[in-house]
């Protein structure tokens, strides 16, 4: 039996060693093979590991050699290889960039991990905000640079362990408590009970904004400009959390569409600021802030947008050397970082979830040779977003676009004048001068195709024109009818499905709206008519006293009693045009 058992070991030591001799040889003879192909290991990564590599590129193959830090990071350094033949492109390198991946295994962890990067030796202060909603957490960046501490997304329904003991490890003599449940004040109390706890919590979160400006002012003392955002709408509001927080500047809220809260305009006047930034949406209500020091930051969706507030961001100091990649399709990655960011400068850009929205991919390859430090918020090393930053193809040299403006002449405004007319914006009479018709028709150019409006042809105006087609008429008819886009804030004339003409126009501001539906012209005067409200030029009635009318003043937003202004200079032109019964489409 002794014998049996020794013959049995003996049998499996032997095949365990063939095993391994036979391992050890296919590996000798796969080596060469894994080293030309220079394909990067895979590696197992943990949902809240916070990962930073450190990127030395050659020209369009890299290899990977990854070495462990600490139990909280790991650090991997590239070295370069040999490219193979195929398609030629030209790349650029990005030598010694640092990646740093912010990956949770949901917001509240992820905000955690931010925290730890942020403030590794404790911070004075904690903002705790809600990670189920986004205007609280982004009105709260400003303040918490301000106060030297981290915003960390909570529960609204309790606070984890990973929180609590996040707060014990910052030690924080001050714990911002906002718009939370005041249940999970007492919890606070009992996780820092040497911590003063500051409950702010408005009426609703346009107040609750305000309430955290006046904060934030007890702290910096005075403000220069705030900034406007949508509280209704996330995407547009994310980008510029970095610059605010950075800047000190406080965040303040308006629904997109308006009006701006009564509570919104009186904090404004209390704050004694002297400047804004408007960024995500076109509503420009009366501010106690002089017109001339409004800048306005809207693109045709929130990836254009966010470019922009991040060219606005570098002109005000930020730079691209820190930038942090964050998906526009939601807001908790986005909001956690940015308060960071604000640390060093930095400059947040939203992107597609798996490519890089066309705004981004040209900043990107515009500021390559900055980059130095790149976060990937919510994105795992493997994420194609993080492969596809190896190397940014270069562009080639924009062409020239002269910025033309009201008093601009020559052979420039002609070829503008051209392409608008082809585009059937209405230019008054082509005379090769940049006139108040030809400022109106790029306004409505800007409209139309969502850009900026400020009635400059400039470097969006002219590459959008490139590729921009007659815009489409939302309805058809066998005859012309008139189709007004309260939305986009213009007028188009149809005719048989086709849109012939197409004027700005300025519509009923939130509390006078421009009534929605089907309507048909009713009656016409040739003439200035002096109404209760002021001077109608030559006005068309299409409801009741509402009608299509000149007017002096036709400003980019909704400013009317209900009316559609027109700019008197194109009344005549288009009045002739809508006779009495003509449709009248209205609609956002």
């Amino acid at each position: 039996m002794v014998g049996s058992v020794r013959w049995i070991v003996g049998l499996r030591t032997g095949v365990v060693l063939a095993l391994v001799a036979a391992v050890a040889l296919l590996l000798v003879s796969l080596a060469p093979l894994t080293t030309a192909s220079a394909v990067e290991p895979s590696t197992t990564e943990s949902p809240t590991t916070l990962e930073t590599s450190t990127t030395l590129e050659s020209t369009t193959l890299t290899s990977s050699t990854s070495s462990s830090t600490s139990s909280t990071s790991t650090s991997s350094t590239s070295s370069s290889t040999t490219s193979t033949t195929g398609p030629t492109t030209t790349t650029t390198t990005a030598p010694g960039r640092v990646d740093t991946y912010f990956t949770g295994a949901d917001r509240y962890a992820t905000s955690i991990m931010v925290s730890e990067k942020a403030y590794p030796s404790g911070a004075p202060v904690v903002v705790l905000v809600k990670g189920t909603d986004f205007p609280d957490a982004l009105a709260a960046a400003p303040l918490a640079v301000a106060y030297g501490g981290p915003v960390i997304l909570v529960s609204p329904t309790g606070l984890t362990q990973p929180v609590r003991d996040e707060l014990k490890r910052l030690k924080p003599a001050t714990v911002f408590f906002i718009g939370l449940p005041i249940s999970l004040r007492d919890v606070v109390s009992r996780v820092l009970p040497a911590a003063e706890v500051r409950t702010i919590i408005g009426r609703d979160r346009y107040e609750t904004a305000t309430l955290i400006a006046g904060e934030l002012k007890k702290k910096v003392g005075s403000i220069s400009k705030i900034v406007l955002v949508p509280g209704d709408k996330f995407p547009d509001a994310l980008a510029v959390a970095p610059l605010a927080a950075q800047k000190g500047w406080p965040i303040l809220l308006t629904p997109q569409a308006g009006p701006l809260p009564a509570v919104t305009s009186a904090k404004i006047q209390a704050l004694g600021a002297t400047s804004a930034l408007v960024v995500g949406t076109y509503v420009k209500p009366p501010l106690p802030i002089p017109a001339g020091s409004v800048v306005s930051k809207v693109g045709r969706d929130r990836y254009y947008t966010g470019a922009m507030v991040a060219e606005y961001a570098q002109s005000m100091g930020s730079t691209f050397v820190h930038i942090a990649l964050a998906t526009g399709e939601n807001y908790p990655d986005a909001l956690v970082i940015g308060p960071y960011l604000a640390l060093d400068s930095g400059i947040l850009l939203l992107t597609l979830p798996t490519s890089f929205s066309p705004p981004v991919n040209n900043l990107l390859a515009k500021y390559q040779d900055d980059l130095k430090m790149v976060d990937f918020v919510g994105m795992a090393k493997s994420s194609l977003l993080s492969k596809r930053l190896v190397t940014v193809p270069i562009p080639p040299p924009p062409p020239v676009y002269p910025e033309l403006r009201w008093g601009s002449t020559g052979t420039a405004v002609s070829a503008l004048e051209a392409k608008l007319s082809a585009l059937r914006y209405d230019i008054g009479r082509a005379d090769g001068v940049y006139d108040e018709a030809l400022r109106d028709a790029v306004m409505a150019f800007q409209k139309t195709e969502w850009l900026g409006r400020d009635g400059v042809a400039g470097l969006a105006v002219w590459k959008r024109l490139e590729t921009a087609r007659v815009p489409a008429a939302r309805y058809y008819t066998s005859s012309s009818h008139i189709e007004i886009d309260l939305s986009r804030q213009v007028l188009f004339l149809v005719s048989k499905g086709t849109v012939v003409k197409i004027l700005p126009v300025s519509t009923g501001t939130a509390a006078t709206r421009t009534p929605a539906g089907s309507f048909r012209i009713t009656r016409k005067l040739d003439y200035w008519r002096r109404s209760y409200l002021g001077l109608l030029y030559m006005p068309s009635y299409f409801y009741g006293g509402i009608a299509i009318h000149g007017s002096y003043s036709v400003p980019t937003y909704p400013a009317s009693h209900g009316c559609v202004r027109i700019p008197v200079w194109a009344t005549a032109g288009i009045y002739y045009q809508m006779p009495v019964g003509m449709s009248v489409r209205v609609y956002y």
